[in-house]
C-alpha cells in the first residue's frame, strides 16, 4: 500500500511539473505569436501606405505617414482618401492666403511707369554697332 501511494505521488508531482513546463512553453508562444502578429500588422500597414504613396509628393507622404503613425491597418484603410485630401485643401488654402497677401504687398502695382521712346534717323546694321561698343571700350 505504501508502495501504491508512493507511486501515486510520484505520479501526481511528476504530472504537476508536466503541467507547469507546459503552462510556460504556452506563455512563452503566446507572447512570441503575439510579437509576430503585431510584426505582420506593422508591415502591411506599411505595405498599403507605400502602394497608396507612391507618387505623391514628399510633403503629403510625410503629413500621411505621421498622421497615421499610431494606427491599425482598418482606420487607415477607412481615412486615407479623407486625409489626403484634407492635405489638399489645406495646402491649397494656404497658397491662397499667401497670394492675397502677396497681392496686398505688391509695391509694383501703383507704381508710375514711365515709357521712353527713341527714334533712329538712320538704320543700324549689326557691324556699325559692334563697331561703335568697341570706340566706347576704348575711352
Amino acid at each position: 500500500m505504501v508502495l501504491a501511494n508512493e507511486s501515486i505521488r510520484e505520479a501526481v508531482v511528476d504530472g504537476k511539473q508536466t503541467i507547469e513546463e507546459s503552462k510556460k512553453a504556452i506563455s512563452d508562444l503566446t507572447v512570441e505569436n503575439k510579437s509576430i502578429k503585431d510584426e505582420l500588422d506593422t508591415i502591411k500597414k506599411d505595405l498599403f501606405l507605400e502602394k497608396k504613396l507612391n507618387g505623391l509628393d514628399e510633403k503629403k507622404c510625410n503629413f500621411v505617414r505621421k498622421t497615421f503613425k499610431d494606427k491599425d491597418l482598418a482606420f487607415i484603410e477607412e481615412n486615407f482618401d479623407y486625409t489626403v485630401t484634407m492635405f489638399d485643401k489645406k495646402a491649397q488654402e494656404s497658397l491662397d492666403i499667401l497670394k492675397e497677401e502677396a497681392v496686398k504687398e505688391c509695391k509694383t502695382k501703383d507704381a508710375e511707369v514711365k515709357v521712353v521712346e527713341e527714334k533712329s534717323e538712320q538704320p543700324k546694321s549689326h557691324v556699325h554697332g559692334y563697331a561703335q561698343e568697341l570706340a566706347n571700350m576704348r575711352l
